[in-house]
């Protein structure tokens, strides 16, 4: 019965009109690179609804891109699906036949009906890379300092992009190896386009760091396979130096240090005690004021170092930037500070 049905669908293939055409980009390629298909469904009748069933072979990776309008070329309409593929399998990679569902309206009778239509199958070679890489393509990456001015215990936001052509959904999410410094990092984000018949890919992953003290990002690797060279590259981002400037002392500060030097060890302890009494009064008192979220975290963030107080500021990052639903309670945050 099997073998019956494959008989019929190659005999329909062979005699039917052609009415589905898919074009490629490239017939050759290597595993994992990427390659751009455009699907045209050609039918007489304006259709309500064109529907795909495409490339499901699992020796294929596919990402729907975009469709075009319904356009009347010399008698009939032409619809065309952009997708860009990934071989995942190396020698012949078979893509069978792509079956379009294409419905109509009978103007008689109202009544909806639908055609499949068919492409003929396609055939693409492809080229093993070295076994320990899984990314392939043209890339260029770097790391971006967003913002200048760096003071103390303010955060400063990060950018790495990489860009170009290649299988970024194999790219894992990057960290940062750094010293005297807390970091907090979005989930990447990638986007896929096809400009002028080309992949234009994008990735994006931004970091926020927070440090007290002067700090260095050491480089950012990424190894991977260049299908234009095809040669084995490295991609490094450059060293980023963040020099965070002491606060001077205020006036005031030190004429109180002199004046506390001059009447002696006592009443200098009695001073510091007091300072930092009214400090810690001043933090309470922010907190119970805080109106949202938002305000919350900026009063929390200068205490980031604080081991106790790192998941409560993951929870407020997430209810602000990710629209998340943590119930955070200040009484606990009270008891902590």
């Amino acid at each position: 019965m099997k073998k019956l049905f494959i008989l019929i669908t190659f005999i329909s293939i062979l005699f039917a009109q052609d009415r589905v055409f898919l074009k490629l980009s490239k017939d050759k390629a290597f595993l994992n690179e990427p390659i751009v298909a455009k699907v045209t469904v050609v039918y007489a009748k304006k259709a309500k609804y064109v529907t795909l069933k495409a490339f499901k072979n699992r020796a294929l990776y596919s990402k729907f891109i975009s469709e075009s309008n319904q356009t009347l070329i010399n008698g009939n309409y032409h619809k065309t699906f952009s997708f860009i593929i990934f071989p995942q399998a190396t020698g012949v990679v078979n893509i069978a036949p792509i079956i379009a569902n294409v419905s109509t309206i009978e103007n008689k009778t109202g009544f909806r009906v639908t055609d499949k239509l068919m492409s003929k199958p396609v055939k693409i070679e492809v080229y093993t890379i070295p076994k320990n890489l899984v990314i392939s393509g043209n890339l260029n990456m770097r790391l971006q300092r967003l913002n200048k001015e760096a003071r103390v215990n303010t955060p400063i936001s990060f950018k790495l992009k990489i860009i170009g052509s290649g299988n970024l959904d194999d790219i894992k999410s990057f960290t940062l190896a750094l010293k005297n410094a807390t970091y907090f990092s979005d989930k990447p984000k990638r986007e896929y386009k096809i400009i002028k018949g080309k992949v234009q890919a994008t990735f994006v992953q931004n970091f926020r760091v927070v440090s007290d003290s002067s700090y260095k990002i050491p480089p950012l690797k990424l190894r991977y396979f260049n299908t234009e060279t095809q040669l084995e590259e490295s991609l490094l981002t450059k060293v980023q130096m963040v020099n965070i400037p002491k606060p001077l002392a205020s006036k005031r500060e030190l004429a109180f240090l002199l004046i506390g030097l001059i009447l002696g060890i006592t009443l200098s302890i009695l001073w510091i005690f007091r300072k930092r009494r009214r400090k810690l009064n001043n933090l309470q008192q922010a907190i119970k004021k805080a109106k949202n979220d938002k305000e919350l975290y900026d009063i929390l963030l200068p205490y980031a170092h604080r081991s106790e107080l790192k998941e409560l500021l993951q929870q407020l990052e997430a209810n602000i930037y990710s629209k998340a639903k943590n119930k955070i309670n200040k009484k606990d945050i009270l008891k902590i500070v």
